[in-house]
């Protein structure tokens, strides 16, 4: 049985922590009603990408084209629309709708800052590593500065949506780092937890609060 809390089940000298992004760094409550409202044209492009996106989960494709390829396939037979259609509805709608929703709703989790500025002083690189993409401006939009995090990575890019390993294990191979000494933040045991634990990565589980008081003791 695991520990309570799913949190890392004993103190670790951590090189790396790997923080998800979405329910992680900020609270993500009505995150998916807010982007529908901005997008009421194209409410059947959302419910069919999150339902793709459920069909791809663990599958690593190898690289971001082929994924993207077999994902605007998918979705656009969902929607009966061409692939070219889909991937511009994704690219040049979602994104932006999903940028805009975030700047003007969500700010970081309490305590961020204070822990970004305290791995920093123990020398433990951090980076974010997020199911979708446009990290860096995701990041900015909330009032994070990604030039705090090492890595900013997302699944899409690496061609391989979580709980698959591969992006986590090269994620820690970029920062010379043993995957035993890296710990994995997020809100999803399924996705962020599994992903760790086939790494050999410690996870621990983050429901709220200050996310600060959370992750230090750990460190």
């Amino acid at each position: 049985m695991r520990t309570a809390e799913k949190r890392a089940d004993c103190k670790v000298n951590y090189k790396a922590v790997v923080f998800d992004l979405d329910g992680t760094l900020y609270c993500k409550k009505h995150l998916t009603l807010r982007i529908c409202f901005h997008c009421l044209r194209s409410l059947n492009f959302i419910k069919n990408m999150q339902a793709v996106r459920d069909v791809f989960k663990g599958t690593d494709f190898s690289t971001q084209e082929k994924l993207y390829e077999n994902f605007f396939n998918e979705l656009a037979c969902r929607c009966r629309k061409t692939p070219e259609t889909a991937m511009d509805w994704y690219m040049n709608r979602f994104y932006p709708a999903f940028i805009h929703v975030l700047k003007k709703h969500y700010r970081p989790a309490a305590g961020v800052e204070s822990l970004l500025h305290c791995l920093k002083a123990k020398n433990i690189s951090a980076a974010v590593y997020s199911d979708y993409g446009f990290i860096p401006e995701r990041l900015r939009a909330i009032g994070i500065d990604p030039s705090l995090f090492v890595f900013t990575i997302s699944a899409e890019s690496c061609g391989a949506l979580k709980p698959a390993p591969r992006p986590l294990s090269d994620l820690a191979k970029k920062m010379h780092c043993d995957s035993s000494r890296v710990l994995v933040i997020g809100d999803r045991d399924d996705t962020d937890g599994e992903a760790a634990r086939k790494c050999g990565m410690k996870f621990a589980w983050y429901r709220g609060g200050d996310i600060d008081t959370f992750v230090r003791p750990m460190l």
